[in-house]
């Protein structure tokens, strides 16, 4: 850790674009004066330390735990792959449905269509 000593109206550099002011000095207390460009945050230890906390504790939050997805039996892949949620191989369309257009496809568009 670096240790400077300022007087009032005296700075410190820190790169070429932050610049600290000592703006007061009041007994035990010191007020700062920071200049620095628009994209570096600046925040009290403690506030940062606050910010810090609740990123971590929202992460946790988020975490989805792992699921298994493939059993651990016999990873041959001669094995037949289980159905599609729809209980069909391949499309989810139904047969009936099946080389059905509508005007909205010509367009690159898709449009829902209600089962007859």
């Amino acid at each position: 850790m670096l240790i400077l000593a300022r007087k009032h109206n005296e700075k410190i550099m820190i790169g070429d674009d932050v610049e600290v002011s000592v703006v007061e000095i009041k007994g035990d207390q010191v007020k700062l004066g920071i200049s620095a460009p628009r994209d570096v945050k600046v925040y009290r230890a403690e506030v940062y330390e606050a910010i810090q906390e609740e990123n971590r504790a929202a992460a946790a939050a988020r975490a989805i735990p792992e699921i298994e997805i493939f059993s651990q039996g016999s990873s041959d892949s001669s094995e037949e792959s289980p159905p599609n949620p729809a209980g069909e191989r391949g499309s989810f369309e139904s047969s009936s449905e099946k080389g059905k257009t509508s005007p909205a496809d010509s367009r690159g568009t898709t449009q829902s269509r209600s089962r007859e």
